[in-house]
């Protein structure tokens, strides 16, 4: 009762009706995008998490103690149940609005799900966790910044944080160029843009969406946040092709892997775009013009002629200790394999809040557009 009581529908898909702050469907389409999505940022990444060695030293078996995990806003459930198959020694706990999409008896024992909203606190979790995993859940949050330090509080001294989550702007071939989105008087930029655009100024102006507070916190890092060890704070670009047109890749290896992740991430964007048309429907616009909107954006897709990358901004940092700023010491992993070259190239770290900061101005150019009518506007 309780599974088919937190769905609604709308149109012809399924979302969630245990809150109207996070704007996409719940259906099984969905799940299928998402997983899809999942795969292409493990692969940009090298691994379900940055900074391996970091958190594989974290989680390392420790004599007398419990390691924990905590994937909020946990979706599919697909990364807790591949970190409980990593980490059999550690209990994961993942947290959704909606009821995790999976075959209960291919739950690892390790690892269990819980309804809820993160966004209303996490008080009964402080302290206890090594690892958080917080993945593209800032369009369903009202306060990021509020949730960003609820979070940090269920650290333990030393565990490290991992906010991941979409740049809404997305970027031209050279990456630093923003991709700017169409409109009937200007047809030259992207209808993709334009939709990701509308869907964002939609959850934005609703009032229910802090996605500019998330842009801003992740880009500028957890380098100044009162929990965090700034020693260890870092954040990073993921830049994800939409589909697989990247044709400078030297080294065949490496252009394999850039291929495979822009199908996986053109198939996710294919679908998330028209998934986002609830959200937008509500500034005004006619079904009839999103879906030729989609048209146009599945077009650019396929035909390359719109080189779109979307970014993935990532940010990290460990909990520092209770007496001091800086995180206690974590112990070497024996045997760790040396570092190589990364099977993907278009993933990029900043080691500093200059540098992290740096890179923000550089991508903001040529974002000051004006905003396009709404419909109600032209009435």
């Amino acid at each position: 009762m309780e599974e088919q009581n937190s769905a609604k529908w709308i149109g012809d898909r399924t979302y969630n009706a245990m809150s109207d702050v996070y704007y996409l469907p719940a259906d099984d389409e969905e799940w299928t995008r998402l997983n899809k999505q999942h795969t292409a940022i493990s692969i940009g990444m090298g691994a379900l998490y940055p900074v391996p060695s970091v958190v594989r030293s974290i989680l390392a078996p420790k004599e007398g103690e419990v390691k924990r995990i905590l994937d909020l806003g946990c979706g599919t459930g697909i990364w807790a149940t591949e970190m409980a198959k990593e980490f059999p020694h550690c209990q994961i706990l993942g947290i959704d609005l909606a009821p995790v999409p999976i075959d209960r008896i291919s739950v690892p024992d390790n690892c269990r799900f819980e309804l809820g909203d993160i966004a209303k606190g996490l008080g009964h979790l402080k302290g206890q966790y090594d690892f958080i995993n917080a993945r593209l859940i800032g369009s369903g949050l009202k306060n990021f910044r509020q949730t960003l330090q609820d979070a940090a509080e269920c650290l333990k001294p030393g565990g490290i944080v991992v906010w991941s989550d979409a740049d809404y702007d997305m970027y031209m071939e050279e990456q630093r160029v923003y991709m700017a989105f169409a409109t009937d008087e200007d047809t030259s930029g992207s209808w993709f843009q334009r939709i990701i655009y509308e869907m964002r100024r939609g959850a934005v102006n609703s009032g229910k969406s802090d996605l500019y507070g998330m842009s801003e916190a992740l880009d500028a890092g957890l380098w100044k946040e009162p929990l965090m060890d700034p020693v260890t704070c870092r954040t990073a670009s993921l830049y994800l092709p939409l589909g697989p047109w990247p044709a400078d890749i030297k080294n065949s290896a490496q252009a394999q892997v850039v291929r495979h992740v822009g199908s996986l991430m053109r198939q996710d964007m294919m679908s998330a775009h028209r998934a986002g048309h609830a959200v937008v429907k509500r500034s005004g616009y006619s079904q009839e013009t999103l879906t030729k909107w989609s048209e146009k954006a599945d077009e650019e897709m396929m035909d390359g002629n719109k080189r779109i990358w979307l970014r993935i901004r990532i940010a990290w940092g460990q909990r520092r200790n209770e007496e001091g700023p800086l995180a206690p010491p974590i112990p070497s992993i024996i045997n760790e394999d040396s570092p190589v070259e990364s099977a993907y190239p278009y993933y990029y770290i900043y080691t500093t809040e200059e540098e992290s900061l740096r890179e923000t101005v550089l991508r903001n150019r040529g974002k000051d557009l004006p905003e396009p009518p709404l419909p109600t506007a032209r009435a």
